[in-house]
């Protein structure tokens, strides 16, 4: 896996709603990075940008701040 080359900290926000990429695959994210850290954006699919706005900017500024 390409992700078990990141050595450095690494964020994933991932949709709970995702069809394309299941939240289920979290797990594998998990696994195989150095130092996850998985936000999930409740009520979201695939596009939480578009849908879930405030939830994805809150959670940007909890990994970036």
């Amino acid at each position: 896996y390409i992700l078990t080359k990141i050595k450095a900290k690494t964020s994933v926000i991932w949709g709970e709603r995702d069809s394309i990429l299941p939240i289920k695959l979290t797990k594998i994210y998990t696994a195989l990075l150095p130092s996850p850290n998985v936000k999930i954006i409740w009520g979201a699919g695939h596009d939480p940008h578009l849908t879930h706005y405030e939830s994805l900017k809150r959670a940007l500024e909890e990994v970036w701040i």
